[in-house]
C-alpha cells in the first residue's frame, strides 16, 4: 500500500506517493455559474520528456503549472531544494521517481553520476566523428579525475592540419593514417 503525502503548495489538491506517483485528490469546485462541480481524484500519468523524465501539468487558481514528478516527489518527501543543489537519481533511471531513489546533490554530483551509470550520452560514444575508435592506444583520458575522452588520433590530426593547413581536404586520410600508426605502436 501506497503512502500519500500532500505536495507543499498544493495541498487539497494533490498528492504525491512514495511509489513515485502524483495524484490529484477529490475535491469540489465552484464555478462562475454558482453551481458545484465535483472532481474525481486519480492518479496523474504525465508525459515523458526526450531526457527520460516525467511532466505532468498541476493547476492552482486558475493557472496551470508544468512541473516534473521527479522535482514534486522529492519536494514531498525531501523537502525544499537546499541552495545550488538539484535532484539525482540513485540508479540513473530518469522515470524511477521513488523518494528512496531520489536525493539532493550538486551539478557535478548529477554528472558523475550519469557517466558512471554509463546514461551520460558522451560514455555510450564508441568512436569519434571520424569513426576512430575510443579504445587502447587511440584513447586519451584527460581532465579532473581523468574522466573526460579524446580521439589520439584526431588530435593528431588536427595538429598537423594547424601547420599545413593545405592538408586540410584530406583530414580523412591523413587521420586513418595515424590511426593504422597507433594501433602499430600498441
Amino acid at each position: 500500500m501506497s503512502e500519500w503525502i500532500p505536495v507543499p503548495g498544493f495541498e487539497g489538491l494533490y498528492e504525491a506517493s512514495d511509489a513515485g506517483y502524483i495524484r490529484s485528490v477529490d475535491r469540489s469546485i465552484l464555478r462562475s455559474d454558482g453551481r458545484v462541480y465535483h472532481l474525481k481524484g486519480r492518479v496523474l500519468k504525465g508525459t515523458v520528456m526526450p531526457s527520460g523524465h516525467l511532466r505532468i501539468d498541476l493547476r492552482k487558481d486558475g493557472k496551470t503549472i508544468p512541473s516534473l514528478v521527479h522535482q514534486v516527489v522529492a519536494l514531498a518527501f525531501l523537502g525544499p531544494y537546499p541552495e545550488n543543489k538539484e535532484i539525482c537519481h540513485k540508479d540513473g533511471n530518469p522515470a524511477n521517481n521513488q523518494p528512496s531513489n531520489l536525493y539532493y546533490g550538486t551539478r557535478s554530483d548529477n554528472m558523475y553520476d550519469a557517466a558512471n551509470q554509463k546514461t551520460h550520452w558522451q560514455t555510450r560514444k564508441t568512436h569519434c566523428k571520424y569513426g576512430h575508435p575510443y579504445t587502447g592506444a587511440n584513447l586519451i583520458m584527460f581532465g579532473p579525475d581523468n574522466r573526460r575522452r579524446a580521439c589520439r588520433t584526431c588530435r593528431r590530426t588536427t595538429s598537423w592540419v594547424k601547420r599545413h593547413p593545405e592538408d586540410k581536404p584530406r583530414y580523412q586520410e591523413i587521420s586513418d593514417a595515424y590511426l593504422e600508426k597507433i594501433m602499430e605502436e600498441q
